[in-house]
């Protein structure tokens, strides 16, 4: 009603007019992840959207979050929403803004489909005026060439780091003023990866936007 696409006073179930059907859903399991995660083995989704305390330091060993354990083992698109960040859709009025998104590309994991996904997401939800800004995360050696959709209105930009990739990422972020971030993720591979978290996991903690993390194929 406040978004002006239903009239004033409609029940509950008019929502069904706008071709969105909405489900809730109760777990009885004890342990959150494991009952999320047995739901999306028998309802896959297509892209989950959480929102996150984007803890870091020790306070990650104290508190036992769902969203990062959860998107590394199901492996499925997620859309990260720190707590005290901005989205790209006003809850006022519905309008988005997706007019500046980042997208940092490196060899491993495949760049390709971030950008594929990017430019979906821009197109989906019509803006005509997007400036995509392509951060070579590792800046180490030539940075990785990826297909870029030609769109009109659409402009591209070619990011320098200064720093290792989660740093570099996270200032970039500072600078470019995204609305979003758009990453490839794969999971962690060493002990370190382990200790400190991944690249995308470390952007996701202190990330000032929403960060939409897509699993290696």
């Amino acid at each position: 009603e406040r978004w002006d696409l239903l009239p004033p006073g409609s029940p509950r179930g008019a929502v069904s007019k706008l071709g969105l059907s909405v489900e809730k859903i109760a777990a009885h399991e004890g342990d959150p992840l494991e009952a999320i995660l047995s739901y999306a083995r028998t309802h896959p989704p297509q892209l989950m959207v959480m929102a996150t305390h984007g803890r870091d330091g020790p306070s990650r060993w104290l508190h036992s979050g769902l969203a990062e354990p959860l998107a590394r083992k199901t492996r499925i698109m997620t859309l990260f929403v720190p707590q005290h960040a901005q989205g790209f859709v006003a809850a006022e009025d519905a309008s988005t803004r997706l007019d500046r998104i980042l997208v940092p590309i490196d060899g491993t994991p495949r760049p390709q489909p971030a950008v594929t996904v990017a430019a979906a997401f821009a197109r989906a939800f019509q803006h005509e005026k997007t400036h995509f800004g392509l951060l070579h995360a590792d800046g180490n050696g030539d940075a990785p060439a990826v297909s870029i959709p030609d769109q009109p209105g659409w402009s591209w930009e070619r990011l320098k780091p200064v720093q290792r990739p989660a740093p570099a990422i996270l200032g970039a972020a500072e600078s470019f003023r995204p609305n979003l971030i758009v990453m490839t993720s794969r999971g962690p591979e060493g002990l370190l990866d382990g200790l400190r978290g991944t690249t995308t996991q470390q952007v996701l903690r202190r990330a000032p936007c929403p960060v939409l993390a897509i699993p290696e194929g």
